[in-house]
């Protein structure tokens, strides 16, 4: 049976882990609600380019613009985006198994990935992916060039 100093200790161990993990729930807390404020912003943006582009999109002669031209598939990419560390729950579980569900269907051989965060890269590499490209580590300090460089690479 363990003696009185043993539980304290004990008690004081878990008393300091709370602290811990109260504090990190405060931080991953404040970070959810910055983007959650930043994807608001963008919101009216987004709209209004959606409005501008589907009326455009009659009036533009499709030969000139590859991306709009209906033809075969051979090939499907897929983005797989997850975070870079755990800490977040289900989240990176339920994308990679969703994602290798959907890619099974189409065979490995067919499908191309697009990895965002160190959890994709890591899954789809140890199981043997083509692996496009790989963004890791920046999400702290995502920003547009990030976006117009993933963007480019999947085009």
């Amino acid at each position: 049976m363990a003696n009185l100093k043993d539980i304290r200790d004990r008690i004081k161990s878990v008393k300091s882990i709370q602290k811990v993990t109260k504090a990190m729930k405060m931080v991953a807390a404040a970070k959810m609600r910055r983007a959650q404020e930043n994807m608001e912003q963008a919101r009216p943006y987004s709209s209004r380019l959606t409005d501008i582009i589907q009326n455009l999109l009659p009036d533009v002669d499709r030969g000139l613009l590859p991306l709009l031209n209906v033809r075969e598939v051979k090939r499907v990419a897929y983005v797989v985006v997850t975070s870079d560390k755990g800490l977040a729950g289900s989240f990176n579980s339920s994308v990679l198994r969703k994602s290798q569900n959907e890619i099974d269907e189409l065979g490995k051989e067919n499908v191309d990935v697009f990895c965002i965060g160190k959890k994709a890269r890591d899954h789809y590499k140890s199981r043997g992916y083509t692996i496009i490209e790989s963004h890791v580590d920046f999400w702290g300090n995502l920003n547009f060039n990030h976006a117009i460089k993933i963007g480019n690479g999947i085009v």
